[in-house]
């Protein structure tokens, strides 16, 4: 199960929803049934967008739900899709670390650079870049 995948049961089964409990309440419940808990680390997936090219909705979801599992993780790593959707739409509220990794070609050299500059210029505190 990913977050997308809550989603999307949320809106092609209204009436899966336990009565007397809210939307966001039963947002919180299926994405603690969909992270995947194992010895060492957990993993939640974020899945796919609900329309070609729109994460709006998606980014949302995992902004909340990064909220409420962060205090219980020393650390949390989130691996993204190249480009800066991410960073614009502040899906996480801090980094410690920020990795961006690319290529030798110029539009992905061009990218690292966005990406950096955009990440010091943004409300979303970056304590470390570290780029290759």
């Amino acid at each position: 199960m990913t977050l997308g995948g809550v989603r999307e049961n949320q809106l092609s089964e209204p009436g899966a929803m336990p009565p007397g409990m809210s939307k966001p309440e039963y947002f919180e419940y299926r994405t603690r049934q969909a992270l995947v808990e194992s010895i060492g680390f957990d993993f939640l997936a974020m899945g796919r967008p609900e329309g070609p090219g729109c994460y709006c909705f998606a980014n949302s979801m995992l902004r909340e739900a990064l909220g409420r599992l962060e205090s219980g993780y020393a650390w949390i790593v989130v691996d993204c899709e190249a480009g800066l959707e991410h960073f614009s739409r502040r899906t996480a509220s801090a980094i410690d670390l920020l990795i961006v990794l690319a290529d030798r070609s110029r539009r992905a050299l061009e990218t690292v650079k966005t990406v950096s500059e955009l990440a010091q210029s943004l409300a979303t505190p970056v304590g470390r870049c570290w780029w290759r």
